[in-house]
């Protein structure tokens, strides 16, 4: 569970975002794939992937999600490490394409 998860369901979103009733919370998941949709090549059903949803969905048996949201999990790590990461991967990400990259400039 991200902490945008437990804000939306605890009501702090609501203002920002509003959300149709009944609905299936989860931003993060990992799981294996079930089926592939039409022009999907790259993945087969059985692999191991994680990715983000935007803020819906992720807490279901299966969730229907862009293949563009999804990558294979690295073998190193089990189902709940992967699913910790979507979110705050692409938090970085953005934090470090808004400075301007990472190097000697920024002290890494």
């Amino acid at each position: 569970m991200n902490p945008v998860d437990w804000k939306i369901r605890e009501g702090h979103m609501k203002d920002m975002r509003t959300f149709a009733f009944p609905t299936t919370l989860g931003s993060e998941l990992a799981g294996t794939v079930a089926a592939l949709g039409e022009g999907v090549s790259d993945l087969a059903p059985g692999e191991r992937v994680h990715g983000s949803t935007g803020a819906l969905g992720a807490f279901a048996d299966f969730a229907v999600i862009a293949r563009d949201a999804v990558t294979r999990i690295p073998a190193q790590l089990d189902f709940v490490q992967a699913a910790a990461l979507p979110v705050g991967v692409l938090t970085s990400a953005t934090a470090f394409e808004a400075a301007g990259g990472i190097g000697p400039d920024i002290g890494c």
